[in-house]
């Protein structure tokens, strides 16, 4: 749909370990369960990872070939 946003969560070890993917978002959620934790805002450490958006399928394709390439 032309209205939903394309985007995937990569594990921080992932994009901390290969400089060329650049994200500077943090993305945090329970949902991310074999993900590693950090504090975020609050108390309680919070599984997390780094969030790329795409606005075509295209370019989530090239970056999902990027990312099988390392």
């Amino acid at each position: 749909m032309p209205t939903q946003e394309l985007g995937v969560v990569l594990d921080p070890k992932t994009v901390e370990n290969h400089k060329d993917f650049k994200s500077e978002k943090k993305y945090h959620s329970t949902a991310l369960k074999k993900f590693p934790k950090r504090v975020n805002k609050g108390q309680t450490p919070i599984h997390y990872g780094y969030s790329f958006k795409f606005k075509s399928i295209g370019e989530l394709e090239s970056f999902i070939k990027r990312v099988n390439e390392i």
